[in-house]
């Protein structure tokens, strides 16, 4: 999913690049890993080379290195990137969903409204879940 946002547009994702440069450890445990090979190149790729904008800036404040990261990514080569097939995601609704909601919703306002109901009266979830 990162990828994909990196990939396709990361000109408007100037938050993403800089919760990516902010966590970056995350990433060190798939570098090596044959199956997340690829796609982690390209987190490495906008890593290095944002990296190296905001160290050249000497900019310290969160807002600045932010504006550094939106500045850089206007200017971002969208040729860098290894391309990847476009993810595609569909809904499907389950039938029953009435089973899974109508409780659920039901257990939430019950928990939070601050209204009391007996708990040995309702029938429709289990109260003590």
């Amino acid at each position: 999913m990162i990828n994909a946002c990196l990939i396709h547009n990361l000109r408007n994702n100037s938050h993403l690049v800089y919760s990516i440069l902010y966590n970056r450890e995350l990433f060190e445990q798939f570098h090596n890993h044959p199956m997340f090979q690829d796609l982690v190149w390209n987190v490495y790729m906008v890593i290095n080379h944002f990296s190296t904008i905001v160290q050249d800036a000497k900019v310290t404040s969160v807002d600045a290195v932010h504006e550094t990261i939106a500045k850089a990514a206007i200017q971002w080569p969208t040729d860098k990137l290894k391309k990847f097939p476009e993810l595609k995601f569909k809904y499907v609704e389950d039938e029953n969903t009435v089973d899974f909601f109508v409780p659920y919703i039901w257990r939430l306002i019950s928990q939070s409204n601050g209204t009391y109901f007996p708990s040995e009266t309702i029938k429709l979830f289990q109260p003590n879940n």
